[in-house]
């Protein structure tokens, strides 16, 4: 099990990658777009992204405060 807490600048992104376990990602500050697999999705304070196993994965700030979140592994 892991916890970890990103914080990313706006217009940045944290990059693309994959896990071997699912992920849970929940927003708690700013606006994040978030790519799983081919699907897109704008989540905002308080929304939660469920990425499955193995399935590559990338949080985007495309807004204009910092964004940050924590996720499970």
């Amino acid at each position: 099990t892991q916890v970890f807490y990103i914080v990313c600048e706006p217009q940045k992104r944290i990059g693309r990658h994959v896990h071997s376990t699912e992920e849970v990602l929940l927003v708690l500050e700013g606006t994040a777009e978030v790519s799983v697999g081919d699907e897109r999705a704008r989540l905002s304070a308080g929304a939660i992204a469920l990425t499955p196993a193995g399935v590559p994965h990338e949080p985007l700030n495309v807004g204009s405060d910092t964004l940050r979140c924590v996720g499970y592994l």
